[in-house]
């Protein structure tokens, strides 16, 4: 009788804490739910397609050698010996739901680059167009002038990707991307070689910077790469008055 007695007090003791608890926790507010994630958006349809007004570096650039049957290189090895790397300039402005790119004077180019939205994400701006005309090249600080000129014979498609623009880093888009059609690389030497596929890269480039002096030296003639014709155009507006070439089918 005595164990079941002094068992009593016990529990009574914990039954009278419980209820002190709650009469405590009564006036407090109901806890919270957590406040959701963000949901974010990898598609990013929003991502807008823009390409500043500056002047734009074009680069063109195909292959001799490929394992990539989507991708086959160029039709004769080693030729022009200038190589099938070409640099010219575009400006961008928009033309109904296109963004349409044009070569200007003084430059040695009629190219046209005509691009429109395919879709987007987080990575940029899908695009999509169509590339005419021809284009010669023009000075760089890395290859200087070269003895190249670059054709198109049909009207090219143009595929890509264009980056979204980062203000705050002054950071204006770029394009990258891949075309295919009939294209030639060919030099005043009459050596060509024809290609089905063809990269490109387009960065601005604003006029006055030291890419726009072809008085200076280029990079690989500076190494000691003396291979190419580097040409020296005149210094001007944005580059200088290109060193004349011939056009498509001349």
């Amino acid at each position: 009788m005595t164990a079941r007695r002094s068992r009593r007090p016990l529990a009574l003791l914990a039954l009278a804490g419980s209820l002190a608890a709650v009469r405590c926790g009564a006036g407090e507010p109901p806890p919270v739910a957590p406040t959701p994630l963000p949901v974010i958006d990898l598609e990013r349809r929003d991502t807008p397609l823009a390409l500043s007004a500056d002047r734009y570096l074009l680069q063109l650039q195909a292959g001799d050698l490929s394992d990539d049957p989507a991708t086959p290189p160029c039709d004769t090895l080693g030729l022009p010996r200038a190589g099938k790397t070409l640099t010219t300039w575009l400006w961008f402005g928009w033309e109904g739901d296109e963004l349409v790119g044009r070569s200007r004077p003084p430059y040695n180019s009629s190219l046209e680059m005509r691009l429109h939205r395919v879709s987007s994400s987080l990575l940029g701006v899908v695009v999509a167009g169509t590339l005419t005309g021809y284009a010669r090249d023009e000075y760089d600080p890395l290859l200087g002038a070269l003895d190249l000129t670059f054709n198109i014979y049909d009207p090219a498609a143009v595929e890509g990707i264009v980056t979204p623009p980062i203000p705050d880093e002054r950071i204006t888009p770029r394009v990258g991307g891949r075309m295919r059609g009939h294209f030639s690389f060919d030099d005043s030497h009459h050596d060509s070689s024809l290609c089905t596929t063809v990269w490109y890269y387009l960065e601005v480039h604003p006029p006055g910077g030291p890419g726009d002096d072809p008085s200076v030296p280029p990079i690989v003639q500076r190494l000691g790469d003396a291979s190419g014709a580097h040409g020296a155009a005149a210094r001007g507006d944005g580059g200088g008055a290109p060193t004349a070439g011939r056009t498509p089918g001349a």
